[in-house]
């Protein structure tokens, strides 16, 4: 009876926790992303610009969205 318990309780998922979650995605992609593109760029100003720019932006991004949802 006990595992059935501990095994209902681990599938659980709240829907703040899988908002979070989907943010964390999101944002992992992101960088991903955005870092493979500053390595394919030629021009070294232009994709460290953008690098930090991006960076920026995700990060006003979710610091919004955290504080909206909370």
């Amino acid at each position: 009876m006990m595992i059935l318990y501990l095994t209902n309780f681990l599938l659980e998922v709240k829907i703040s926790n899988y908002n979070v979650l989907s943010l964390y995605y999101w944002l992992s992609f992101s960088i991903f992303y955005v870092r493979t593109y500053y390595y394919l760029l030629n021009d070294f100003v232009l994709s460290a610009y953008f690098l930090v720019n991006t960076k920026s932006i995700s990060k006003n991004i979710s610091r919004r969205y955290l504080n909206s949802k909370y």
